[in-house]
């Protein structure tokens, strides 16, 4: 017999591995065991650094079943947090999440006892809250938090009264004996009708649950449950005949169901009301105390109701939870401080010369010559363009114990001025390596791993860190002793420890992918939300020309550069011809530049970040009224006509009635120059985007940012060249004029992807004046748009508003006026 010894073999590490296998499912289930018992639960990364404090609150289910989607309540003591200077005075920062750090919907219950209080009572709803129980987490200790809670998300009904009206998308009239009428008042709800009348649910309706309402119930007042229409419903009866609480039904008419439960305390004061119903079984508490318990099988379903009868009651809230045989607890562990940075300025402020600490440390930093930038310019939010002559950002705070910083920027070279801490430690970049000058054996990371290599153009999330604290005593952010840093600025924080590598990088990918918060820490990468997703790159990389034409007038001289260019380059034009040139006009953004066709154009010069040679580039424009005769719109070219190989290299993209006009030549190989065939519509505005992409080796033509054209552009090599870039003509004796408008000007030395050429086109900017209205006091509102609009507030009163704070107008003589439009 032959023994098969591969077989054998095969066999036995066969068996090996399944030996190995069993043992490590063992030691794992072991493990499992033990961390079951010993009742340990991992701990919850954080969820935004914002937050500088934390709570865990566990929740204990001895209701014997699971509970989803289940409301739970908590107190916390508010009024030592806000005295101790960790929680703002309203309560707006507090918010809830889970172990996941999923963000769940909270209410703080309003006058019971209400915020700043020692037994402040949360609301929040609990997405899965099974036997074994669970952990949520209480955060708090962010000042420029705005009010996020919301009665609505966490109850399966609720009403706050806190509108001028009622609001009766939720409730309708229930009249049985008299005409209904009503009053809302500070927040509060006063029934006025005759007897038997008051408001029920219009759509809400359900099985088992638990009304609670903050009432004063004098004189035979009452909720209603079960409500299917105006004459079939049970009723909880307050402060009647001695009574608490009774029973009622109607079912067609008024029958009595006992129960009453001998009355105490005063009705004339607001008092908490509950009625549940469960089954057949419906029952009540005042105050906490349980009343009798009766039971009726007439009716299992419906929604709810306020009664009035002899008095007139007033109604705080109300609102409906799910019912459970018994309530869940809850009890919470000792304070956490946040992992998060010690100092950290967003330059969201987008106007005045003062950057705010968005931690509680208020390490505010004054801003001198450094511009503020829009959205679109900036990674997260707006940001600062430093110029490289002498702005910069000082903090005057001493900032300690700083063992990380962490910033975005884009550098306009590759040898640039970042951050100094205290003149002998700082952060700067020489040939596209940055150094870390005073830190002890410092880490550098950029872009997530570990490097030290930057580029020019381009947004890159840069990271510094060591074990040897280094004190931030006199902090300037784009200037290293007597040098400027010529760069973008965003998101610069400072820890008081060193990040690991995995927290690097989740940070890096965070703001990539806009994973984060939308407090501010979350990356945005420049491209407008609803069309970026998902992105490489921002509509600011790679930007090395960006004329918008904003300017109220130009000086036509073509020698005073006064059509700015906005990408940080220096690539500033020159409007000619001398004293008959270009000026601005109304644009598809603000303003526009309007050539004649004639002689206008303007000179921006022979830049190198504006030659290319082999590698990709972009231009793009807004145009409208094209000529019917070829005029070149952005060009570097000194072009004969003839197209033969003799021809200087260079290139244009361009628009003309019936296309998108373009061309490229290397000096060797003939000129490409075709027009892809387009329809434009009179006094309309179109966007052209012509993508050089010489990876690909082809030539996209791009209108409103569909693709209308591609060309085949491999045979082609370097097109640098010693002409001026121009816009509105090509630098010739043969200038070929432009003639029309053009608005956005923009150059990226890179090839932008569809999706990018699509989300340019839907972009536009912010507004020109964003009051927020979330100041909550004084008479003029912050505008948050940069344009740095002054608002005043004329006999409004602040109030809670649909975000945040806002304002209370009374339609008479109230109102904000912006008085410098």
């Amino acid at each position: 017999m032959e023994i098969n010894k591969a077989k054998i073999l095969d066999f036995l590490a066969g068996r090996k591995i399944l030996i190995l296998s069993l043992a490590f499912l063992l030691a794992a289930s072991t493990l499992l065991y033990s961390s079951l018992r010993s009742g340990k639960k991992a701990e919850a990364a954080w969820w935004d650094e914002s937050w500088l404090y934390r709570k865990a609150v566990n929740i204990t289910n001895s209701s014997g079943s699971n509970l989803t989607d289940f409301q739970v309540s908590f107190t916390l003591d508010t009024a030592s947090l806000i005295s101790a200077g960790k929680m703002q005075s309203d309560c707006d920062d507090i918010r809830i999440t889970d172990q996941q750090s999923n963000l769940l919907p909270h209410w703080i219950e309003e006058n019971n006892p209400g915020c700043n209080n020692s037994a402040t009572k949360i609301w929040t709803k609990v997405p899965s809250l099974p036997t074994s129980g669970t952990t949520i987490y209480v955060y708090y200790g962010n000042p420029s938090a705005t009010n996020t809670q919301s009665g609505d998300k966490v109850f399966e009904f609720f009403d706050d009264f806190n509108s001028d009206s009622l609001n009766f998308q939720k409730w309708q009239t229930w009249e049985v004996d008299g005409s209904n009428a009503y009053n809302i008042s500070g927040g509060k709800l006063q029934l006025t009708g005759g007897g038997n009348t008051g408001f029920i649910t219009k759509s809400y309706s359900g099985n088992n649950y638990r009304i609670v309402s903050r009432m004063i119930g004098q004189s035979d007042s009452g909720l209603l449950c079960r409500v299917s229409d105006k004459d079939h419903l049970y009723l909880v009866r307050t402060n009647v005949a001695g009574y608490a609480t009774d029973y009622f039904i109607r079912n067609g008419s008024w029958s009595g169901l006992g129960g009453g439960y001998p009355d105490f305390g005063s009705w004339a004061n607001y008092r908490i009301v509950e009625f549940s119903a469960n089954g057949n079984s419906l029952s009540s508490k005042v105050d906490g105390i349980q009343m009798n318990t009766i039971t009726n099988n007439t009716f299992s379903s419906g929604g709810i109701g306020l009664r009035k009868y002899g008095g007139n009651p007033f109604f705080d809230w109300i609102y409906v939870i799910k019912y459970a045989s018994s309530d869940p607890s809850s009890s919470l562990s000792s304070e956490e401080q946040s992992p998060g940075p010690v100092a950290y300025w967003k330059f969201d402020e987008g106007t005045g010369t003062t950057t705010y600490d968005s931690t509680a440390n208020k390490n505010n930093g004054t801003i001198s010559g450094a511009s503020w930038q829009t959205e679109d310019m900036c990674a997260a939010g707006k940001c600062l363009y430093f110029d490289g002559t002498n702005d910069v950002v000082t903090v005057s705070n001493s900032v300690g114990n700083i063992k990380t910083v962490s910033f975005w920027v884009k550098p306009i070279t590759t040898s640039e001025q970042f951050i100094d801490l205290n003149g002998s430690a700082y952060i700067q970049s020489s040939s596209g390596t940055i150094s870390a000058t005073g830190f002890t054996s410092p880490t550098i990371y950029v872009n997530g791993k570990v490097s030290s290599t930057i580029e020019a153009n381009k947004w890159q999330h840069v990271v510094v860190t060591t074990n040897t604290a280094v004190s931030g005593s006199a902090v300037k952010i784009a200037q290293i002793s007597s040098n400027y840093g010529q760069v973008f600025i965003d998101e610069v924080k400072l820890y008081p420890y060193a990040r690991s590598a995995a927290q690097v990088l989740a940070d890096y990918n965070a703001g990539k992918a806009k994973a984060a918060s939308t407090e501010g820490v979350a990356v945005n990468l420049g491209a407008p939300k609803d069309a970026s997703a998902g992105l490489p790159s921002s509509l600011s990389e790679g930007l090395v020309g960006y004329w918008k034409m904003d300017e109220s007038s130009w000086t036509n001289d073509c020698s005073t550069a006064t059509v700015i260019d906005s990408s940080g380059n220096g690539n500033h034009g020159k409007s000619c011809p001398s004293g008959a040139g270009s000026q601005p006009t109304t644009g598809k953004f603000g303003n526009a530049g309007y050539f004649d066709g004639s002689n206008d154009y303007v000179d921006i010069g022979n830049k190198d970040s504006l030659n290319f040679g082999t590698q990709s580039f972009t231009a793009s424009f807004w145009v409208k009224n094209p000529p019917s005769t070829y005029g070149r719109v952005v060009s570097k070219m000194n072009y004969t006509g003839t197209g033969d190989p003799n021809d200087e290299a260079g290139w244009y993209v361009s628009a003309i009635s019936s296309g998108l006009d373009w061309g490229i030549g290397d000096g060797t190989n003939i000129w490409t120059k075709p027009t892809y065939s387009y329809t434009f519509t009179t006094d309309q505005w179109y966007l052209i985007t012509g993508v050089f992409d010489r990876e690909k080796g082809f030539f996209y033509g791009y209108v409103n940012g569909s693709l209308v054209g591609s060309t085949n552009i491999s045979q082609y090599g370097s097109i640098n060249n010693n002409r001026r870039f121009l816009i509105g003509r090509r630098d010739c004796s043969s200038p070929s004029y432009f003639n029309g408008f053009l608005d956005e000007v923009r150059v990226y030395n890179r090839a932008l992807s569809p999706a990018e050429v699509r989300a340019l086109y839907e972009w536009a900017p912010g507004p020109v004046a964003h009051f927020k209205l979330d100041d909550g006091s004084g008479t003029s509102p912050i505008d948050s748009s940069g344009f740095g609009r002054t608002g005043s507030i004329i006999n409004g009163i602040w109030s809670i508003g649909k975000y945040g704070k806002g304002l209370k107008l009374d339609g008479s003589g109230d109102y904000l006026e912006i008085t410098d439009f």
